[in-house]
């Protein structure tokens, strides 16, 4: 039995069949598409997660400044915070107390050491990278919708009487 070669333009015998490398290839394209459109609502979803936890962050960080300063304002209506408000802001002293002026000099001995650096710079870096596996941590749990989200307490609305 004789195999029947096709005949390119011109006449030339072509060796290669088309019908599998235009499946191939369509296969391909539509791979590559279905991964496109795909990903999309991923990368939607994934930048909606990373703004709901960076503004949970940010109202954790609002509610414990709010309670610094709550508690700064109850200790400077105190008599002892009066004082300490007097002598800090405006600069008075007491009868019975002395100023003593402290010069602290830079020098050559009282720079940074090498190790310090180092020290202080791996400690940033631990910081940062504990911040942001926590972060990645709670992007993760609010795809899958297991973080909820830190939102204001809202105050009871009562409805108005219907007339």
């Amino acid at each position: 039995m004789r195999r029947k070669m096709s005949r390119g333009p011109r006449g030339i015998p072509s060796g290669l069949d088309w019908r599998p490398w235009a499946f191939a290839v369509g296969i391909v394209v539509l791979v590559l598409w279905g991964v496109v459109s795909g990903s999309e609502p991923f990368r939607r979803g994934l930048h909606a997660a990373r703004d709901t936890v960076g503004k949970s962050r940010e109202y954790e960080r609002i509610v414990a400044e709010n309670k610094r300063a709550e508690a700064e304002l109850e200790f400077l209506t105190t008599r002892e915070g009066e004082a300490y408000a007097i002598r800090n802001d405006l600069g008075y002293i007491g009868k019975d107390e002395h100023v003593a002026d402290v010069v602290v000099e830079n020098g050559p001995a009282t720079g940074i050491k090498l190790g310090q650096r180092v020290r202080s710079w791996l400690a940033g870096g631990m910081t940062g990278l504990l911040q942001r596996a926590r972060d990645t941590r709670d992007v993760i749990c609010c795809l899958l919708g297991l973080l909820e989200p830190v939102m204001p307490e809202e105050e009871a609305a009562t409805p108005a009487p219907v007339q």
